[in-house]
């Protein structure tokens, strides 16, 4: 993708890409170029999330000899959805994760093992944010992140 200039008509301030012919689209005045920077585009890591747990799950369900009909009276969840997930079209959410992780007696957790931690995009987010948090936040923060890996 390109970058482009973004500008405010002065008039009427109306938020625009610039035009070819240096006018406002609504109110046609002359714009005059104050430039804002448009945000870098964010990566998609819930395909790869999505992708990883995808496997995973067709993996232990193949493991444990159970066709997807035996999945879906287990968690409660359609044939349609649990295909959704293996076959990475969809990311689970946290009730997904937990009602499939009790489904094969695990803990949600167990989904959720890193070998390199900093190669995980969720984990250099939070250590980028946590720093700038107060005390109370940040051990708030980390006893939910433990939570959810014990």
């Amino acid at each position: 993708m390109t970058e482009r200039e973004i500008i405010r008509c002065g008039s009427c301030n109306l938020v625009q890409f610039v035009t070819r012919n240096g006018c406002c689209r609504r109110c046609c005045r002359p714009l005059h170029h104050v430039t804002y920077q448009l945000p870098a585009p964010a990566p998609e890591p819930a395909k790869l999330v999505a992708a990883d747990f995808g496997r995973q799950l067709r993996a232990l369900r193949r493991s444990r000899g159970w066709t997807q009909q035996q999945l879906e009276k287990l968690t409660g969840y359609s044939r349609s959805h649990l295909l959704r997930l293996e076959h990475s079209y969809q990311s689970p959410n946290l009730l997904t994760l937990y009602r499939i992780a009790a489904a094969f007696d695990l803990q949600v957790g167990d989904f959720f093992r890193v070998i390199d931690p900093l190669s995980d995009w969720f984990v250099r987010e939070v250590a980028v944010v946590l720093p700038q948090l107060q005390p109370t936040q940040r051990s708030e923060i980390l006893k939910v992140l433990q939570a959810i890996v014990t």
